[in-house]
This record gives C-alpha cells, sequence and structure tokens, in this order.
C-alpha cells in the first residue's frame, strides 16, 4: 500500500521498531529525495510514485526479476508441499518454499490452509471487544459520531440493518471498510476532483451524506471536508486520504465485504465501485445545492495528482485500502489478550516487533431508536483500543507461529499479511512497516527451510532470530535502539 497511496501510518508509533530491510527501505527513500547514496536518515512521507520507484531500483540491484499482472489460477500440492503454481496466463512456477504476500490470502485459501473472514462472537477467545458492537458504546472509541435522522421506517428499508443490544459481541461474516488512500494536492491541474463526475453518479447514493450535513446544521456545526474524510499531507504538498469521522468516503458493504474471497475478475469490477462512490462523493460535495457554500469552496480547491497511479485513467490508486482479508487459522492463533499481554510475553518465539494498536474502522451503517422512538444512524463494528499505548512507544512481539500453517496443513509456506489471527488479534498487524518486518523474517525462515531441509513449521527458531538480528533486525524490544535515538526524518 506504500505505493497505493497510504502514507502517514508509517511515521506514527515507535520507529524504532523497524530494523533490518524495514528500516532499509525508508533510508533509501531519503536518499531518493536528497540524491545521497548512504545517508542514514530516513523518509517515512514518500510519495507513492517515489516508493514504487525505490521497490523497482532495489530489485533490480540485485538482479530481482519482479512479474507483475500474474493472477493465481492453480496450486499444485503432493505430501503435504506445494509443487507448483500456476497463473491464469499459463504460467507455471515450482519452488521449494511459497510466500503468501498477498492481503487477502489466496495462495493460502487456494492450497487448502483453514482461514477465516469476519467477527469471531466475542465469547469464543473471551475478547471484550470481539463480534458487533456499536462504536458509541463499549469503550470502542469516541471518534466516531452518532447522528439523528428524522424519517419514517419506510425511508431507511433496505438502505440500513436495524440493530439491537441482543446483537453486542455476536460474530458475522462482516468485516471493517475499505476506502482509497487517494492522492490529492492542493496545486492547480488537470483533474480538479469536484469535476470527476462518475458516468452512473446518482445522488441518492449519498443519500447519508446529505443527512449528515443536515445534522451537523441543526446542531451548529459546520461541515468542513475533513467531516467526510481526511487528508494527511505529506511530500511535495501531496495528501493521502483516509476515511473521516462519522460517514464519508468508505462505502461500507459489499464493495468490501466481498472483496476478501473474490475472484481478480469480481476485484477489478469492486475497485471500480470504489472509484465510483469515491469521485461520486466529491463530485456531490462540491456541487449539490445541500452543500455549503464554504464545503464547496474547499473542495474545489482539490485536485487530483497527475503525477501519480498514471497508469489508472481515473489517477486513483490501482487497489482501495484493504484493511483485512482472510485470515489463516493456525496452531496459534493471535488474539485481543495476546496484544494486550505481548510486553510480558516471552521472547522465544519472536520473530519481530509490532507498534500498532488495536484500530478497527467502522464495519457498517446500522439504525436504531432512542427514546423519542426517532431514528439514529450509528456506526457498528470500530474498535480504537491501545492508542496511548501506542503513542508511548509501546510495542509487541510478533511470534512466528501466526505465519505459518497448521501442522495438519502444508510444510513449505508462510504468509506476510494474512496472518493466523482473530478479528480484534489482526488489527495491530495491519500496517506496513509491520508487514515489512513479517516479510523479512518469513524470507529468512524459507532460506533456513530448505539450507537445513526441514520443513517451515520445524525451522530453528534461534537460528532464525540470530540471522535476523545479524541482519539488522529488531526481534525483541532489547534490541531496540536507545530512547532518543529515533532515525532522524529527513524528505
Amino acid at each position: 500500500m506504500l505505493s497505493a497511496g497510504m502514507v502517514d501510518d508509517s511515521v506514527k508509533g515507535e520507529t524504532r521498531a523497524y530494523g533490518g530491510l524495514a528500516a532499509e527501505f525508508y533510508r533509501r527513500v531519503s536518499r531518493f529525495y536528497n540524491n545521497e547514496t548512504n545517508s542514514t536518515t530516513a523518509c517515512f512521507i514518500g510519495e507513492p510514485k517515489v516508493v514504487e520507484q525505490v521497490f523497482q531500483a532495489w530489485l533490480q540491484q540485485y538482479n530481482i526479476s519482479l512479474m507483475t499482472g500474474e493472477v493465481l489460477a492453480n496450486v499444485a500440492t503432493s505430501t503435504n508441499k506445494i509443487t507448483s503454481i500456476t497463473t491464469l496466463s499459463g504460467k507455471t512456477f515450482m519452488s521449494n518454499v511459497f510466500v503468501d504476500a498477498t492481503y487477502e490470502g489466496d495462495l493460502m485459501a487456494m492450497t487448502g490452509v483453514p482461514y477465516s473472514v469476519g467477527r469471531e462472537n466475542s465469547a469464543k477467545f473471551n475478547e471484550s471487544f470481539g463480534g458487533q458492537g456499536l462504536c458509541s458504546e463499549m469503550n470502542r472509541t469516541n471518534g466516531y459520531e452518532q447522528f439523528k435522522v428524522f424519517l419514517n421506517a419506510s425511508d431507511f428499508l433496505g438502505k440500513f440493518p436495524f440493530w439491537n443490544s441482543e446483537q453486542q459481541g455476536l460474530g458475522d461474516k462482516l468485516i471493517q471498510s475499505f476506502n482509497f488512500r487517494a492522492c490529492l494536492t492542493k496545486t492547480e491541474g488537470k483533474y480538479k476532483i469536484t469535476q470527476q463526475k462518475p458516468e452512473n453518479y446518482n445522488r441518492n447514493d449519498y443519500y447519508l451524506v446529505q443527512q449528515y450535513l443536515l445534522a451537523l446544521k441543526a446542531a451548529g456545526r459546520t461541515a468542513t471536508s475533513a467531516s467526510f474524510f481526511g487528508c494527511n499531507s505529506y511530500h511535495n504538498g501531496k495528501c493521502d486520504t483516509n476515511d473521516g469521522p462519522a460517514v464519508g468516503i468508505n462505502p461500507m458493504g459489499n464493495e468490501t465485504f466481498d472483496w476478501p474471497t473474490s475472484n481478480h475478475s469480481t476485484r477489478l469490477q469492486l475497485r471500480e465501485r470504489f472509484a465510483s462512490y469515491t469521485l461520486g462523493l466529491w463530485y456531490f460535495l462540491g456541487n449539490d445545492n445541500l452543500v455549503p457554500t464554504t464545503l464547496k469552496q474547499e473542495m474545489n480547491n482539490y485536485y487530483l495528482c497527475e503525477d501519480e497511479f498514471v497508469s489508472e485513467a481515473d489517477h486513483l490508486p490501482h487497489i482501495p485500502y484493504v484493511r483485512e482479508g482472510r485470515r489463516m487459522q493456525s496452531d496459534q492463533i493471535f488474539t485481543q489478550s495476546d496484544y494486550l499481554h505481548a510486553s510480558a510475553l516471552s521472547n522465544n518465539t519472536a520473530i519481530g516487533q509490532g507498534f500498532w494498536f488495536v484500530d478497527c474502522h467502522a464495519v457498517q451503517h446500522v439504525i436504531t431508536k432512542d427514546t423519542n422512538n426517532q431514528y439514529v444512524v450509528h456506526n457498528e463494528g470500530c474498535v480504537q483500543y491501545g492508542r496511548d499505548n501506542m503513542d508511548n512507544s509501546y510495542t509487541w512481539s510478533i511470534p512466528y507461529g501466526v505465519v505459518v500453517p497448521p501442522r495438519s496443513g502444508v510444510n513449505n509456506l508462510v504468509v506476510t499479511c494474512a496472518v493466523s489471527a482473530t478479528h480484534i488479534g489482526y488489527q495491530p498487524f495491519r500496517v506496513e512497516p509491520t508487514f515489512m518486518v513479517i516479510g523479512e523474517a518469513v524470507g529468512t525462515a524459507a532460506t533456513i527451510m530448505i539450507a537445513s531441509n526441514t520443513t517451515i513449521q520445524d525451522v530453528n527458531i534461534t537460528q532464525l532470530q540470530n540471522v535476523l538480528r545479524k541482519n539488522g533486525q529488531v526481534v525483541s524490544r532489547s534490541d531496540m535502539s536507545p530512547s532518543g535515538t529515533v532515525i532522524p526524518q529527513v524528505c
């Protein structure tokens, strides 16, 4: 996602947890901007196009061939091993070990490794944040709002589900919402976002946005772009879009729910639905008569970056921000409790340090009735727990057991993103620096597996940790540089 628009998360939290290749990546971005070759400074806010160039140059330096546009079609296995994979183009790839680095866990699933999609019942793993729950309750977060809608029940039929307290903690197959991490600028260009009206634009698709505008007005509050989406500043006057506090850039619904288990062609269609919704939202906020003049004026200052995502006609990223896909279910499953106690856990199986918190965006909009028998729209499913831990340099250990399949499954596969976790346990994993830390660890484990003629589950953890430390990986918190020695950012 770093080359698909997401920038701001990399500079938050404990950056000393980035070691090895992850730290080297951010140093290479800094060197790109400063035209240096040996600088030890880092840049955590590189432009997507620069990030992609850095990745490509790094691969070329080591003569590594990257084959893009290949879509997994078939997996061949024999005696608990993957022997080859075949893509839709007809190419077959053979190897002693395979890495599933997809957000969705496509190779893992096709291989027959057990997985889960959605939310577990809170009782299953004794997780207080597990299952369903309104964002305004259960100490989940105060960052999401509820707002009253004064309409008849018939106006809601088919739009949003009704919700009651009996559903608290129940599991389902739904996941948190996605959105584009689009690249915007206020530098005048050809693609003003309020002029990119999609062909299938329908004002009714923004029904909830309209109601929220009315609710803000009734409350005497000023509507701004930040009421509907964030845009975090980074290099060269660009910013990275993200969802807003109540309703806006996240089209909560099947665009997200269908993504993890869909095939490639369906995901392309879903991507277009994300694009249509996003462009339509910006068009609505910049042109509709219901929108305050001040907000229209603000929206008309934004442009899509012409030099980003040039292969896409709409200059939006090639994929939305896939916050969650399939999650492997292995012999070890990372849960809410593991995050809460991770700093005190034994580091015997640690392969790196994570730094993010339990951060789940809203899953869906639901309807309840208040005490006056009026309808209230809530966001449901969001959890933001541990942000204060992150801001105070908390880190947690990433156990090896969550990146390898169960012993009953294949023995030459590792995963980087679709790790073995509950819905709540997965949330601290789901940021790019942590995926890079895991990526180096599983790549190293794969080389040890081959050299030792063993299975991926039986890789010697001490040997793995020693190699990782030798290469600069922060395996345990004790490996971190002293407090106050954060890598300086120079972009």
